[in-house]
């Protein structure tokens, strides 16, 4: 299993709601300003942390860091939560500010 962290420009909540086990799941489209999208999924702990209103109603762009994602692929990139995972909306770091700059 790999970890990583990730940063990008959010682009749009792609699902929000039960599993069949009734547990809450998220699920975001993010871009790295490479023009391919990422999709990161937010297990029910994670994804009850974010202030999905916030992250909607940031003016473009919106910059997102989040921490300790697990890396797979099912025919394109995905990246999912794992126990120890954050998301931040516009933190105040370099890369933040770069990327809401291109």
């Amino acid at each position: 299993m790999s970890i990583a962290d990730y940063i990008g420009r959010f682009d749009t909540i792609t699902s929000d709601g039960p599993t069949k086990t009734n547990k809450r799941l998220m699920k975001l489209l993010v871009d790295d300003d490479s023009e391919n999208f990422i999709e990161v999924t937010l297990w029910e702990e994670v994804a009850n942390t974010v202030n999905k209103e916030a992250l909607i109603q940031e003016p473009f762009p919106c910059i997102v860091a989040i921490t300790s994602l697990k890396v797979s692929e099912f025919n394109y990139l995905q990246m999912k939560s794992t126990a120890p995972t954050h998301i931040y909306i516009n933190p105040d770091i370099e890369e933040a500010s770069s990327l809401a700059t291109r």
